[in-house]
């Protein structure tokens, strides 16, 4: 039996309530992964289940090894039958498995979004659609969303009432015929294909409905509508089906996520029982309070009021600076003294932000101050060059019919074959309705009709037979040769580290990267009985982008997007870029929609802290090539007054003193003073000038005079050379040493040391 007394009470009842469907409303830090890991121990062992009969889907693979290795710790009744997975593995093996009900291989491949891209390319050039007027990413942004709201090329013909509309249907037809004659699907092919297939295919359907007795989804929040309609379609049968999620962290609709899947539970079935959790374990009652005041605004949502038995906690801490570089200077220096004098760990630390942009300022001042920092989401490994091309050959081993992977690597390296060449090639192969592969056989064994050859000169041909016969040895190699060693003879066969050193700066650093592939390919064979390429490649083509954080590492500072940051924790959470058109999003302003997954957006970052929760704003940004004067956020305003302090230079909190957020958001900002009893500590002064410019600024008031020496956050030091009325504030002139010019600015916001 499991124990089942260490969990609470709202914890126990969803564990214990097997029956029927189940919708578990999980706050953040409430503890849902243990609810599902329980949940399926107590099936296996307290109910006697079969591990064969249960199914525990989620969205990310390091959710997926966290949720085995956790159940593993409850119960030895696992077995390998025991199906924990992410969405898309889980499709994937069901489509491989029963391919060929749908005329496919089960040696496909699944491409990546750059592949993806590069055939919408091809589509668009041969559709003679301009890129300039239609930008591919467009057109394939359009059949994704298709796809996901699972309308195939049909499904969307009925649908297509524009010119658009029509462009794209013309679009989508070539992109599945293309796909469908190399032997590749794209990941949102193993939703749709699946679905279509338990759709139609009664025998297939009734074999998963009949071995899935438990089905459980986590992150059921972010769903799309193929997600749920195939997990109504699995559970039809039983209706044991538990989704676990929160409709406060839907954060993904551009990704196709639908928050109606989760608030619209109860309406498909009608007996669920709603069980919410909103015990927090993670977070200090302030930063939970907090972050209730700002998604208490939002209609569409499930009630639920977070509380934790942690202590009060610090209360927010809230930073004013002029621009971005001040912002990032402040930051960093706090981040400084909070592992100097508070012993954190740089890895207890996370910068967050609402868009990438805003990481460059941060990642010069790091590099500047020696900050070792980790950027989530910059070039991914499994896309840079040398992995993407060394991927491409093992993906031609594994499907020769992948006619993108053969174009990407038929020149690389150089083998003198050109775009002409190819070209005439991916012609001649439209023309026998042949894939690239099949069409260099016949090229090679003479089969090709005279009038197509012709498009070929002599020195062409006997490239491409020299690359055939290349191809041919490669895929020659015995299928029981370990991954690893497949990636050798693939270097030594194409002289891949010459073409490297020969073309490409950082050559040492690429033949580390290619290394740590071979790593990860031996890793791979020696953990897995079925040493599987196909199974290999598309555990590669299925990493989530946060997969391989280290979150145990001490060495690195965390710099990563609010999105990236969902369902991750840190001590210390600092979130820049609080300002009206960057949280909440410009996008967002005109869709209540959007402005309540703004409002969501901004929950998560709040409930990533532990301890610490730091929040951020300029009066100037950088963005998109201008300059602007920012507002302050509207969500500042739902912050309560006493849970919060304002500090220009942060120390020791203190009970909150200005109304730095008591405006409306609509007008300009407020004030931009130091707390009265804030020990400075960022900009190592106390002396730090910053004024209410809603009302008259007087220079003399404020002792600065033309002649007076100061130092600027930025720029350094200056002489003030001339003071202008200007309205309600004043503009001065300064002139800085170090040759940095001489520029002007508002005295209320001139983030200035008088000397």
């Amino acid at each position: 039996m499991i124990p089942l007394d260490s969990l609470n009470i709202k914890q126990r009842e969803a564990v214990e309530t097997t029956k029927g469907p189940v919708l578990v409303n999980a706050g953040p830090g409430s503890g849902k992964t243990r609810v599902i890991t329980y949940r399926i121990a107590n099936l296996l062992t307290n109910c006697g289940i079969n591990p064969y009969n249960i199914v525990a889907l989620t969205f990310t693979n390091k959710a997926s090894r966290e949720m085995s290795s956790r159940i593993s710790n409850l119960t030895t009744d696992l077995r390998n039958s025991l199906t924990i997975s992410t969405f898309h593995h889980f499709c994937s093996r069901i489509l491989r498995y029963n391919a060929t009900s749908i005329n496919l291989d089960s040696n496909f491949s699944i491409i990546d979004d750059s592949d993806r891209l590069s055939i919408i390319k091809n589509v668009m050039t041969e559709l003679k659609i301009d890129p300039k007027i239609t930008p591919p990413r467009v057109i394939l942004s359009a059949i994704s969303n298709a796809k996901s709201l699972l309308l195939n090329t049909d499904g969307f013909k009925a649908n297509a009432s524009d010119n658009f509309k029509s462009m794209v249907y013309e679009c989508y037809q070539l992109y599945e015929k293309q796909l469908h004659l190399s032997q590749v699907v794209d990941l949102d092919d193993l939703l749709l294909k699946v679905f279509f297939m338990l759709k139609s295919n009664n025998s297939i359907l009734k074999t998963y409905q009949n071995r899935f007795e438990h089905l459980m989804i986590d992150e059921f929040q972010d769903t799309n509508i193929a997600q749920y309609e195939i997990a109504k379609l699995l559970s039809n049968q039983h209706r044991n089906i538990c989704v676990v999620g929160d409709p406060d962290q839907s954060i993904y609709s551009w990704r196709n996520a639908d928050i109606r899947n989760i608030l619209d539970f109860k309406k498909y079935y009608s007996d669920a029982k709603i069980i919410s959790l909103s015990e927090n374990y993670r977070s200090s009652q302030t930063i939970l309070t907090a972050a209730q005041s700002i998604i208490s605004s939002n209609k569409n949502r499930i009630h639920k009021d977070l509380w934790t038995q942690n202590s009060k906690g610090h209360p927010v801490c809230l930073t004013e600076t002029f621009n971005e570089r001040e912002e990032a200077t402040t930051i960093l220096n706090e981040v400084q003294r909070l592992v100097s004098e508070e012993k954190m760990k740089l890895s207890d630390i996370a910068i967050m932000y609402r868009v990438n942009a805003l990481s460059r300022v941060l990642e010069e001042v790091c590099i500047q101050n020696g900050i070792p920092y980790i950027l989530v989401g910059s070039i991914k490994f499994y896309q840079r060059q040398e992995i993407k091309d060394l991927l491409a050959y093992l993906k031609l081993i594994a499907n020769p019919k992948d006619d993108t992977s053969l174009i990407r690597i038929i020149n690389t390296p150089s083998r003198k074959i050109g775009k002409k060449t190819i070209s005439d090639l991916s012609s001649i192969a439209n023309v026998l309705n042949l894939t690239i592969f099949d069409t260099l056989k016949q090229i090679v064994e003479e089969k090709i009709p005279p009038e197509l050859q012709k498009r070929l000169n002599r020195g062409s041909l006997e490239k491409i037979k020299g690359f055939y016969k290349l191809l041919k040895q490669l895929l020659d190699i015995p299928e029981n040769t370990a991954i690893s060693e497949i990636i050798t003879r693939i270097i030594e066969k194409t002289q891949y580290e010459e073409y490297l050193k020969h073309h490409f700066d950082h050559f040492e650093e690429r033949l580390e990267n290619i290394t740590e592939f071979k790593n990860i390919a031996w890793d791979f064979s020696k953990n897995n009985e079925e040493n599987s390429l196909i199974l290999f490649l598309e555990r590669i083509s299925l990493v989530n982008d946060t997969d391989n954080i280290d979150e145990t590492s001490s060495e690195y500072l965390t710099l990563i997007t609010l999105h990236q940051a969902k369902g991750l924790e840190y001590p210390i959470v600092f979130i820049i870029g609080m300002e009206e058109g960057m949280i909440p999003h410009i996008k967002s302003m005109d869709s209540d929609a959007e402005m309540e997954e703004e409002r969501r957006l901004c929950y998560v970052g709040f409930t990533r802290a532990k301890q610490k929760l730091y929040l951020s704003r300029t009066f100037r940004r950088g963005y998109r090539g201008g300059y602007e004067r920012n507002i302050p956020s509207r969500f500042l305003n739902d912050l309560p007054k006493e849970l919060t302090f304002v500090a220009s230079e942060i120390s020791e909190p203190t009970e909150y003193e200005d109304d730095w957020v008591n405006q409306e958001y609509q007008s300009p900002p407020s004030k931009y003073s130091s707390p009265k009893n804030t020990k400075t500590r960022f900009n190592q002064s106390s002396k730090s000038i910053r004024y209410d410019i809603n009302k008259d600024v007087n220079p003399k008031e404020n002792k600065i005079s033309i002649g007076d020496h100061i130092t600027h956050a930025t720029f350094g030091k200056g002489l003030v050379t001339h003071v202008r009325k200007l309205g309600n504030d004043y503009e001065i002139t300064i002139a800085f040493t170090d040759n940095k010019g001489i520029k002007k600015f508002l005295l209320s916001m001139a983030p200035i040391t008088k000397d």
